[in-house]
């Protein structure tokens, strides 16, 4: 995303547009009636005005032909250039125009954002936490005041891989002694931390017994059909495309691993949120108002065909449509989907430690404060009058069923949101002895 000038467009072309009707009427009085420039100012502000003052001096046939033609453009203008000020007026400091740039890759996007290139972008949560701490790129402190969905990845393993899993029983059996590679979208994601949870719960080390690679999401399918890698964690649709192809299948899916998991945020520099709080705040409603957009039933239809055209995801229309109507489908924002946990954020910095990604000592609760904002989501909700967690973390893993956030603004009902392999994250209970009990369950 990057931010374009301040003053909207609607206005600067409301403002040539009458500054041209101006100049034309002044010099076509000065040319037709001879009149002085004051004299031919004066009488087209008065009629571009429509007050009904009469000229200086009367008028010829031409003169009047010239003044009908402008009262005919010079209501329309002023008419736009009315609407278009009390737009601006009525939106103030929130009216914010943007342009939408999309990026080869997740480490490309990171890079842009972190150097200037880009105001704000699209992140896999982690990652915001990776940069803000300089690990695996340019180190520049980022905020996310805003998720931007739940789930919505799928791990898919090829043909081949499923066959041997099938005859085997076992997917420790099937992979032994094998050479095989799994894709992932970027070493600090949420795909990421998936595969290697489902890995750990089949009883394979990550590091010892396959390789992870990382591939850009629309490239899965293809590094799958030439054989460079047995399967891959990516969000949809690629995960069902490949099943659709027959090159692979889908063995388990975000819902089925934690279904209240924060997906993707909304981040930007905090030196751009702190010189740009009206701008950032716009964003974030908007944002909020385009996830109650997507996530009504009677909109996926529209939502399907437009990420369905090239500049966006350019899958196939009937495969989007059928997954954003199934239950694997990504929330926008029920369950307080959009909300930053900060919870959740040490959840993230717990799997960075328990992977090796990150070493040596680190205040989590001071860093996820910086980076995780519930304090700026909860004015965006508020700004729109929509209920709100009044609290910034809560227990990751404890729901079985649908349950209700009783500390909101308004009661919010919240989706189940178990682990598949049972563990509960409480962010209270400090990562060491968190980190601890996760290497207990994987030798169990």
């Amino acid at each position: 995303m990057r931010n374009q000038p301040a003053t909207p467009r609607r206005v600067v072309i409301a403002a040539i547009l009458l500054v041209a009707v101006i100049a034309v009427g002044t010099v076509g009085y000065v040319w037709i009636e001879g009149w002085s420039w004051f004299d031919s100012l004066y009488m087209t502000v008065l009629t571009v005005s429509t007050t009904g003052e009469s000229g200086p001096r009367p008028l010829s046939a031409a003169g009047r032909i010239l003044t009908m033609l402008l009262i005919i453009f010079g209501f329309g203008v002023l008419a736009y250039s009315l609407l278009a000020l009390v737009g601006y007026v009525l939106e103030g400091q929130f009216g914010i125009e943007v342009e939408l740039q999309r990026q080869s890759s997740w480490a490309a996007l990171r890079d842009k954002l972190a150097v200037g290139a880009l105001d704000g972008a699209q992140m896999l949560a982690p990652m915001v936490l990776a940069s803000t701490l300089g690990l695996g790129g340019i180190k520049e402190p980022l905020v996310a005041a805003l998720a931007l969905n739940l789930g919505g990845n799928s791990i898919t393993i090829s043909s081949a891989l499923a066959a041997r899993v099938k005859e085997t029983g076992s997917l420790a059996v099937a992979v032994k002694g094998r050479p095989i590679t799994f894709g992932i979208v970027h070493p600090f994601s949420s795909h990421h931390y998936e595969i290697r949870l489902w890995l750990a719960a089949a009883g394979l080390d990550a590091e010892r017994d396959v390789a992870l690679t990382v591939v850009p999401p629309a490239q899965m399918l293809s590094n799958l059909s030439a054989g460079l890698i047995d399967g891959y964690c990516a969000g949809e649709p690629w995960g069902h495309l490949a099943a659709r192809s027959g090159l692979g299948q889908v063995v388990l899916t975000s819902r089925e691993i934690w279904a209240g998991r924060i997906e993707k945020v909304f981040a930007v520099r905090q030196d751009w949120a702190d010189h740009h709080p009206g701008e950032h705040r716009a964003i974030l409603r908007a944002l909020l108002q385009a996830a109650r957009w997507a996530d009504e039933p009677e909109n996926r239809a529209e939502l399907a065909e437009l990420l369905s055209r090239p500049g966006h995801v350019n899958a196939p229309l009937p495969l989007l449509r059928a997954l954003l109507a199934s239950d694997d489908r990504p929330i926008f924002y029920r369950y307080a989907a959009n909300f930053p946990w900060r919870s959740q954020g040490l959840w993230y910095l717990g799997q960075m430690r328990r992977w090796r990604q990150l070493e040596g000592p680190v205040d989590s609760l001071r860093l996820v404060d910086q980076v995780f904002r519930p304090d700026l989501a909860r004015l965006a909700y508020l700004d729109l009058g929509l209920p709100v967690p009044l609290v910034d973390s809560k227990i990751e893993g404890a729901h079985a069923a649908p349950w209700i956030l009783e500390t909101a603004s308004v009661p919010i009902p919240m989706n189940a949101d178990r682990f598949f392999d049972g563990t509960i994250f409480d962010p209270a209970i400090p990562d060491v002895e968190q980190e601890h009990n996760h290497e207990h369950d994987a030798r169990s």
